[in-house]
């Protein structure tokens, strides 16, 4: 355990988000303070994969540490390598609640699908409080869903009990 950080890999098309906004959306929804437990699994991190990374990566963190007016312990590093976490950590928070999390799994043929998707990342941090079932309703038509897929994503939603 004591060898890794806990962390979240983000695929995104620069076509529709530049790496400054993903950064800068880092910083303003960061810690970048470290937890008292000193151990690298719970670091303060953010990885870069090319020169141009690391460069917007530190002017950003330099420009919130002016504007929170104290240190960011948050480490810069270059991005060597990404490995999932064990099925039994994915989507720990919508576990929680197993008739959810069973009705969202079935709308996918795969473990991995299912875990992969905006929906079960959207619906797993509705339950930490982020979000509502409203707005990931109205999200769903930007997605870019199959017909069949937007109606039974709609149906399960809209069916569940909190």
């Amino acid at each position: 355990m004591g060898d890794h950080t806990e962390c979240i890999e983000v695929d995104y098309d620069t076509r529709f988000l530049a790496y400054k906004d993903l950064v800068d959306f880092f910083w303003s929804n960061h810690n970048p303070q470290r937890p008292k437990y000193k151990g690298r699994q719970y670091m303060s991190l953010l990885l870069f994969r090319d020169e141009e990374q690391e460069r917007v990566a530190h002017i950003l963190k330099d420009r919130w540490k002016q504007k929170l007016n104290f240190e960011i312990e948050t480490e810069i590093q270059p991005f060597q390598q990404f490995f999932r976490a064990e099925d039994t950590h994915q989507k720990y928070l919508l576990k929680r609640y197993p008739m959810a999390f069973d009705s969202i799994r079935a709308l996918f043929p795969t473990f991995h699908h299912f875990v992969d998707s905006t929906l079960a990342a959207r619906v797993n941090g509705f339950v930490r409080g982020y979000g509502s079932i409203r707005e990931i309703l109205y999200e769903l038509e930007e997605w870019e869903l199959e017909k069949e897929q937007l109606t039974r994503a709609k149906e399960c939603l809209s069916s569940l009990k909190w």
